[in-house]
């Protein structure tokens, strides 16, 4: 872990990217083990109660028309090759698992469903063999700067186990007066287990 967060670290100066402090440093790590672990606990059946609820944020950012705007045009963003995919290929349809910063906001229910439209998307079961997650782990305002972080993981099944990629991204907007600067998504860190067995 330690030369895993020195490399961030070095990438970071590297891209003009601010360095990580303790508390950045603990949210990856929480972040990080959330990308690992899920694979494991979806199959144990915990990860579906986990995924049913929301994350739990402060109501009065995560309920802000113009925080969801900016976040939701970086997932969009992100998403890019899926919804290439997904205009080529339309019958091919994708088991996803969306945790939302509030699940019962009509704003976000309505950027679940556009997201399924947008990717060829369903709503992930317990029988699916391969599944992709989108798993929000923080959203908050401090002074004029938003920040935002989410993963997006691939999981598939090997016989009773389950391998899986992640990719976690950091959004980050400034506002100006009364308007904010376009979103800026940074890639902090990814991670892959071996391949099924052959």
């Amino acid at each position: 872990r330690a030369m895993q967060l020195t490399a961030l670290h070095a990438a970071a100066d590297r891209q003009g990217v601010r360095r990580t402090t303790r508390t950045d440093t603990m949210l990856y790590l929480r972040r990080r083990w959330l990308s690992i672990a899920m694979p494991a606990l979806m199959a144990s059946g915990f990860a579906r109660s986990v995924h049913a609820q929301s994350v739990s944020m402060d109501p009065r950012v995560v309920q802000d028309s113009t925080v969801i705007r900016l976040v939701v045009t970086s997932v969009f963003q992100t998403i890019a090759s899926d919804a290439a995919r997904a205009a080529m290929d339309p019958a091919q349809r994708s088991a996803w698992q969306v945790t939302l910063p509030d699940s019962l906001a009509p704003a976000w229910q309505r950027f679940r469903s556009h997201l399924f439209r947008v990717v060829g998307g369903r709503p992930a079961t317990s029988s699916d063999e391969r599944y992709v997650s989108l798993h929000f782990t923080s959203l908050s305002i401090r002074g004029d700067t938003l920040d935002s972080e989410y993963s997006i993981n691939g999981h598939w099944r090997c016989g009773s186990r389950w391998r899986g990629h992640s990719s976690d991204y950091e959004v980050r907007s400034v506002r100006y007066g009364t308007s904010w600067a376009p979103p800026v998504t940074t890639l902090v860190g990814t991670g892959s287990s071996a391949p099924c067995p052959q």
